[in-house]
């Protein structure tokens, strides 16, 4: 389907998009990660214009997105070692960490926390539009608060329609889910929101002098972390096993299923005397692709206006942690 507003990411839309940024319009771009909605992170007035076209409420804040890791500190200070040994290992990639600002970074951008968050994306599209810009670039997802965040161009489309003036079409996004978000000090290394780099990963880096540990102090500082996220229009419930389904079920009702092969292969019987014909398939022993997909089955699932998603529960390790993170957040409670 053709939209007016996709582009393809030609050096001469790209140019495109950092004329627009530098003026201070927003431009929907792709990461690894995620799809974001992106604006000049130094002009205040373009920063608002993504809380109010993604009707996001103001005090959760933003992460700014540079291109190499030299510029962290024009725009911020690093503090202690163990941030430098993050920055080095885990940037560009899936990361992002939170250090203190310089006076020239707007409040908007931390929602008047005392850090800001910091990223380098891994993604050539993206390297090369912010290596064309000379300001850090504050970017949110792409998507209307609460809903799924979007991994392809016309994801961000059905969410925003032509109400931004660009959208830059990078193929699907390879991770998936968003950004780890980490504060670190010299003995202490503080996990504020799960993402594709997994505490594991962390604790290897860090050694074992340093504890890594999942936290909710601070959360005020990371975007992603107190409200509703990620959610599709249809009614989520999580189970763990067959028992609770057979709890669930109602009559009249569709149900929409989201479970791992192992489950299926075990239980197909059950599952279609339930009547539950429409399955989407996890892959356990490949969380990676779990991640990949789980924005996107939730975006399916608003197309064929599902009303009840079964979603099973992944055991709550590795990137495990992070997919069940967005699922808790997506639940209908």
């Amino acid at each position: 389907m053709y939209y007016m507003n996709i582009y393809s990411a030609t050096d001469k839309h790209i140019h495109q998009a950092q004329k627009l940024l530098a003026k201070g319009e927003l431009v929907a771009f792709p990461t690894e990660t995620i799809y974001g909605l992106w604006a000049n992170a130094l002009l205040p007035n373009a920063v608002k214009k993504i809380f109010t076209t993604k009707k996001r409420p103001m005090d959760n804040p933003l992460i700014s997105h540079l291109g190499k890791k030299s510029q962290i500190t024009t725009y911020a200070y690093i503090d202690n070692d163990v941030q430098k040994l993050l920055i080095k290992k885990f940037m560009p990639g899936p990361f992002t960490l939170l250090v203190r600002p310089k006076d020239m970074i707007p409040r908007e951008i931390t929602a008047g926390q005392p850090l800001m968050s910091v990223r380098i994306p891994d993604n050539a599209i993206c390297k090369k539009l912010l290596s064309w810009c000379n300001f850090p670039v504050a970017a949110p997802s792409a998507n209307l608060s609460t809903r799924p965040s979007p991994t392809t161009a016309e994801m961000v489309h059905e969410n925003f329609k032509d109400n931004i003036p660009m959208i830059l079409d990078g193929g699907e996004s390879q991770v998936g889910i968003e950004s780890t978000v980490v504060r670190a000090s010299e003995k202490k290394v503080e996990i504020l929101r799960p993402g594709f780099i997994t505490k594991e990963d962390i604790q290897e880096i860090v050694g074992k002098n340093i504890s890594v540990v999942y936290t909710n102090k601070g959360k005020k500082m990371s975007p992603g972390t107190r409200y509703k996220h990620y959610a599709p229009k249809g009614k989520v419930i999580a189970f763990k096993t067959i028992k609770d389904i057979q709890t669930i079920i109602k009559k009249n009702k569709t149900y929409w299923l989201i479970a791992t092969n192992e489950f299926i292969a075990r239980h197909i019987k059950k599952l279609k005397d339930y009547g539950l014909t429409l399955y989407q398939r996890w892959t356990k022993n490949n969380l990676a692709t779990c991640a990949k997909n789980l924005f996107q089955l939730y975006h399916q699932c608003d197309k064929d206006k599902q009303e009840i998603i079964l979603i099973e529960a992944l055991p709550e390790k590795w990137l495990g942690y992070a997919i069940m993170n967005r699922v808790k957040k997506s639940l209908t409670k």
